[in-house]
């Protein structure tokens, strides 16, 4: 007996062998759903890779400060630290890193040794590597210009505001009461926004302001 070739035949099973529109659109629809999931832990893993080096390189400044003090009999501190419009107050804390500028620098030229009336080194109590500064300079370029920034590319907040609260407790002329807004340590506030910004670069998405924020830093309080 001969079988006779049938077109139709074949052109069914061609069909049954393929996908349909509708099967192709579901697995691509599956593939992008794997891949923001992802994405979303990946981005999770990175930023919190990033705050755990910048609390570790807070605890590196921490342990440099207290080898300027040793050497100085007290931290570093100016009418810029002192300023209690650049320091991590209760509720509302600045949201701008930019901000923190004057502290910064005078706290970044206190822990490489460069004094400012002469244009001078003297000892220096920390390194910082290229990606510590906002210039990805070496530490002894632009000492005027250069600020110490955390993991996310933003600067690091330092303040002395409560040691200027304390003096204001101690002293009898004037009288006055410290206020315990005013930082969170006697000695000195140092920390990293970890991200968050007035610029809108915020981590993790929605949380944007006051105390939702502040729960994220980096910080030694």
């Amino acid at each position: 007996m001969i079988r006779r070739f049938s077109p139709f035949r074949q052109s069914v099973r061609a069909r049954r062998a393929g996908f349909t529109l509708i099967e192709l659109l579901t697995v691509i629809a599956i593939i992008l759903v794997l891949a923001g999931l992802l994405l979303n832990v990946a981005g999770n893993a990175n930023y919190k890779s990033s705050v755990a080096r910048a609390t570790a390189e807070i605890k590196a400044m921490e342990t440099a400060l207290e080898s300027y003090k040793a050497d100085n009999g007290t931290y570093p501190r100016s009418t810029d630290t002192d300023d209690l419009n650049a320091q991590p107050a209760s509720g509302s804390p600045p949201s701008d890193p930019s901000t923190y500028n004057a502290a910064n620098l005078y706290l970044y030229q206190a822990l490489i040794g460069y004094n400012t009336s002469t244009s001078t080194y003297g000892k220096r109590y920390m390194e910082f590597k290229p990606g510590q500064l906002s210039t990805g300079a070496s530490a002894s370029t632009s000492p005027t210009t250069t600020y110490i920034i955390d993991p996310f590319g933003l600067n690091y907040g330092y303040s002395t505001a409560n040691q200027k609260e304390q003096d204001r407790v101690n002293s009898t002329s004037p009288p006055g009461t410290m206020d315990a807004t005013k930082g969170y340590n006697p000695t000195f506030d140092l920390w990293s926004t970890a991200g968050y910004s007035s610029s809108g670069k915020k981590y993790p998405t929605g949380a944007t302001t006051g105390s939702a924020a502040t729960a994220l830093w980096a910080k030694n309080w």
